[in-house]
């Protein structure tokens, strides 16, 4: 892959960021959580992404606010494929004002 050493985005699904965090499971009376991983794109593998990861944000459900944010140790992690909902390559910088996904303002 041609992204080794670029910053990305990764979106996971809720329950992949409680798995990979090892938090308890949602409770069915909360929304689910946006979650996005940040990091430089290290490597692909058949069953995931690898990257070192600089943080991972918890967002609120519509996505703006960041609620929590936490770090790993050690950083480079697989990401299973199962886990992403979708990633996006962030390019040399992390410019995390433009992550996400929004409706356009008319």
């Amino acid at each position: 892959m041609e992204q080794t050493g670029k910053y990305i985005s990764i979106w996971l699904h809720d329950e992949a960021a409680r798995l990979l965090l090892n938090l308890p499971k949602r409770p069915e009376n909360q929304a689910e959580s946006r979650w996005v991983v940040l990091g430089l794109f290290e490597d692909d593998a058949p069953i995931g992404l690898w990257i070192s990861i600089d943080r991972i944000e918890e967002r609120t459900p519509e996505g703006e606010r960041i609620a929590k944010t936490w770090t790993v140790t050690p950083r480079t992690c697989l990401i299973r494929w199962e886990f992403i909902i979708y990633a996006q390559v962030l390019g040399e910088a992390m410019d995390t004002k433009t992550i996400g996904f929004r409706p356009e303002k008319p």
